[in-house]
């Protein structure tokens, strides 16, 4: 059980998931193996773990003896089987404009007004039918002419036809569609302006559609095999093959809307970072992504996987993590790594896939078990 990150960054998740429990109501509930918890009892798995940490961080030896002692260790599986595909993601950093001027022509929208989250719950069962706007237990859409409710615009509908345009929901302006379309599968990140600030954009929500891997497109007609697929190569092909870009990009409909505090920062740091689905800033290397319709968020969990490098063959890597964020991409057994922001991130992120990963999640014994 050796962990491969400082000290520092894995207090810093721990103090924005301690203060989300502290606020969290009490009639949230963590389900792991047979045993139900509250959030008083992660709290105090996280303050326990936090002392630990401060102990021993470096004697994993010590460590290890510690949690075994004092925490149940849950081995997750899915279908039976114990393989997590682990990921990477980053926040973006692009050249940008909060003006129409010049290179930069493709929006990143914030949220509009006619975007409906319609709970399920509130409808009987026997009239909600399980369909691809259908996201958990909201549905995404919006009142047509005819006010009827009809699934929200696709990202054709939007960067095609152009129908958000004109209601002033442009934050800012990239200088290539594809840099738009990353910043979209990152979920959040930073545009650099002309004067050489940073406008911090964060995920305001979605609409709704299914997302589409454009990665497994490329691979599914041969044009990059799946043993060279990484992010890297994706930019390489459009870069290459900019009429391309439309064809496959418009086959995932699903779109990304945003927030921005409207601040012009100096800086990136950490703080600054995107929001994760919890609504505090995501931490390199801590925070993880995973389905929520199987995990809650906030959860303590030990990995271990395999990173290819920019030489050769993969290594290993471990450490602990947190349960801090979502993704469009993320569901079942897939998890995703926050590594950072800006153009190292990157390239982390994109050598991150691997098939055959372990997570195992931690929760203070309760008493007399």
């Amino acid at each position: 059980m050796v962990d491969g990150h400082t000290r520092e960054s894995m207090l810093a998740a721990l103090a924005y998931q301690m203060t989300w429990l502290e606020r969290s109501g009490a009639d949230r509930r963590w389900q792991f193996g047979q045993t139900t918890y509250s959030s008083e009892d992660m709290l105090a798995s996280l303050t326990r773990f936090q002392e630990l940490w401060l102990r021993h961080y470096g004697n994993w030896a010590a460590l290890r003896s510690a949690l075994q002692a004092e925490f149940d260790l849950y081995h997750w599986h899915w279908d039976g089987r114990p393989d997590i595909l682990f990921t990477g993601y980053y926040a973006p950093v692009f050249q940008g404009s909060r003006r129409l001027e010049g290179i930069y022509r493709y929006p990143l929208y914030r949220k509009p007004a006619d975007l409906l989250a319609i709970r399920l719950d509130l409808f009987d069962p026997k009239f909600v039918q399980p369909g691809p706007a259908m996201r958990g237990d909201r549905l995404m859409a919006r009142l047509d002419g005819k006010r009827q409710i009809v699934p929200y615009f696709s990202r054709a509908d939007i960067d095609q036809d152009r129908v958000l345009a004109g209601r002033n929901l442009e934050l800012v302006y990239l200088a290539s569609y594809w840099d738009n379309f990353v910043f979209q599968i990152q979920g959040g990140g930073f545009v650099q302006l002309p004067d050489g600030g940073y406008l911090k954009l964060d995920y305001a929500g979605k609409n709704g559609r299914p997302y589409v891997s454009v990665g497994r497109l490329l691979i599914e007609d041969g044009i990059i095999p799946r043993e060279n697929m990484s992010m890297q190569a994706l930019t390489a092909y459009f870069r290459d093959n900019p009429d391309d870009i439309a064809r496959y990009c418009f086959q995932n409909e699903s779109y990304v809307f945003y927030q921005s505090d409207g601040v012009t920062h100096r800086d990136l740091r950490p703080e600054l970072f995107p929001h994760g689905s919890l609504g505090f800033p995501v931490t390199t290397r801590r925070s993880i992504a995973t389905d929520k319709k199987l995990f809650p968020g906030g959860g303590l969990a030990f990995i271990r996987g395999m990173q290819h490098q920019s030489q050769g063959p993969p290594q290993p890597f471990s450490g602990f993590v947190l349960d801090q964020d979502t993704g469009g991409a993320i569901r079942e057994n897939h998890i995703d790594v926050f590594m950072g922001a800006g153009d190292e991130a990157e390239a982390l992120a994109g050598r991150l896939k691997d098939k055959r990963g372990e997570v195992f999640f931690l929760v203070l014994k309760k008493p007399g078990s």
